[in-house]
């Protein structure tokens, strides 16, 4: 019984450790935006994300009242969840996680794609239902497709104030990848 107590409890030092390290801090200063297509359930809207520097991470607002604001960190994560704001999840992954076949807190990477003169790396979640597009450069989601059964949804970035970052349309996402 002691063994399996100390175990869990080294496990969750480990765990704590592993959270406390440096993150990567996504490049942003303060006042910028993303703006977002939105489609689920066959029905379209816009979302736009503001995000506000606050101590050592950052706050991400919403442009619909429906999702409050989220303190997030460094990395643009939580410790708990992904960004809950339109359900977009993983906004960001730092650009020394873009290699094929790595495998990162937002899936696995499983390919680079070009679009518009433009690098993406695509990401799978480990449920194999979403795919994630994010600029190589900048490591900011310019697109998402998931299959959530009954419903299908995406995303495309389709303005941005982030330097650097370019709207990469990516063709056919009203389309069900199940169906290319």
């Amino acid at each position: 019984m002691r063994s399996v107590v100390g175990a869990l409890a080294a496990s969750f030092a480990l765990l704590g450790c592993q959270w406390l390290q440096e993150k990567p801090r996504a490049p942003l200063q303060g006042g910028e935006t993303l703006v977002y297509a939105l489609r689920k359930d066959n029905v379209g809207s816009r979302g736009t994300l503001t995000f506000e520097v606050k101590d050592r991470g950052f706050i991400v607002k919403a442009s619909s009242s429906g999702y409050p604001p989220q303190r997030l960190g460094p990395d643009l994560r939580d410790p708990f969840r992904s960004v809950g704001a339109f359900e977009l999840g993983v906004l960001w992954l730092p650009v020394d996680q873009h290699d094929v076949g790595r495998s990162t807190f937002a899936g696995q990477v499983v390919r680079h794609a070009t679009y518009d003169g433009r690098t993406l790396t695509v990401v799978r979640e480990p449920s194999g239902l979403v795919d994630r597009y994010f600029d190589r450069e900048t490591g900011f989601l310019v697109a998402l497709q998931s299959i959530r059964f009954p419903a299908f949804r995406y995303a495309q970035l389709t303005s941005t104030t982030i330097p650097g970052l370019q709207v990469t349309v990516v063709p056919d996402l009203e389309r069900s990848p199940r169906t290319r």
